[in-house]
């Protein structure tokens, strides 16, 4: 269900950063450059911004002035839609600290006709979540535009779910960077995606690395690298609030 390797594979040869120190950080630097067609542009205001969170936590006390302050969250560009290489791709979304131990996950068509759907279980604590699509379900299309949802189960009096939504489309790989591509995640693989407007694969890309670089004992040069180069993309499209919080294991 995961976006995830092996152990065997999660090694820093693996990850390519024992080459990518900071004498090759101008280079390693990932930038998102969002596509420059009409396919990202039909969806702006959308629903990604919205403070929402479940009843009782709004009107608790006891939680920390900053985690009040951020709302449940679609890792998403400001345009509200990302583009993908993937069949089975992964979606991301900052869950504040909650009285809710669920979260529902909703994947739809153009036609409205739902793709995919499931409860998730959560802690309640306050971090980046990665869902994945499993891969038994049927691949996206290429070329068509989904809308995916993660909605908060609070308590059963409340009939009003928190939401968040975003849209993702599927696209064609190019040849050209289907060669420049290896079999497992890099950081050089995350500039790649960045290069090409590929949000998705670029957010998983570098999700999967950092989670992974505790594993690696990776130098703090090369720790200092990943996590920079992931605050920095979410600081680009308005999500610095969150750039520096947990990622949380998958559900």
């Amino acid at each position: 269900m995961a976006f995830s390797l092996p152990a065997s594979a999660q090694t820093k040869s693996h990850l390519d950063l024992p080459a990518e120190t900071a004498s090759n950080e101008q280079f390693l630097s990932v930038i998102f450059e969002p596509p420059t067609d009409d396919r990202a542009d039909d969806s702006r205001g959308g629903a990604s911004r919205t403070a929402v969170k479940c009843r009782d936590d709004i009107a608790s006390a006891t939680l920390p002035e900053q985690i009040r302050e951020i709302p449940l969250t679609a890792l998403m560009p400001e345009n509200n839609r990302g583009l993908t290489i993937a069949s089975h791709p992964s979606f991301f979304v900052y869950i504040p600290t909650t009285s809710a131990r669920q979260i529902y996950f909703s994947l739809k068509d153009a036609n409205n006709r739902g793709i995919y759907q499931a409860t998730l279980p959560i802690s309640g604590n306050a971090g980046v979540v990665q869902i994945s699509l499993p891969q038994e379900q049927n691949p996206l299309e290429i070329g068509q535009t989904y809308q995916w949802s993660v909605g908060l189960m609070c308590q059963r009096t409340q009939t009003d779910m928190p939401w968040v939504t975003g849209k993702i489309e599927r696209i064609q790989l190019e040849a050209n960077l289907a060669s420049q591509l290896s079999p497992t995640p890099s950081l050089q693989q995350a500039v790649l995606y960045g290069q090409s407007g590929l949000w998705y694969d670029l957010l998983t890309t570098l999700f999967q690395l950092n989670k992974s670089a505790g594993l690696d004992n990776l130098s703090a040069t090369d720790s200092n690298l990943l996590n920079q180069n992931w605050s920095n993309l979410l600081g680009s499209v308005g999500l610095s609030a969150i750039a520096h919080e947990t990622l949380l294991e998958q559900p």
